[in-house]
């Protein structure tokens, strides 16, 4: 995200605020489907974090038959 200059920093304590301040401001720029997107096909470790409703109604939780509706 073109703040390489943050790597050799990444475990000191005395900078996390501005990396964080940073980052904070970069994702609040895009929607969280555009950052998945972005994110598809890269080696990072980067997932949506769904709500209650969309994990519920998702594909994997629906395949492992893990959530049951029931009426009433």
């Amino acid at each position: 995200m073109g703040r390489e200059d943050f790597i050799p920093h990444q475990y000191d304590s005395a900078k996390r605020q501005e990396i964080f301040a940073h980052f904070r401001a970069q994702f609040l720029t895009k929607t969280r489907d555009e950052w998945a997107e972005i994110f598809a096909g890269t080696d990072a470790c980067v997932t949506p974090v769904l709500t209650w409703t969309e994990a519920a109604e998702g594909a994997h939780l629906r395949a492992r038959s893990t959530v049951v509706h029931r009426n009433g």
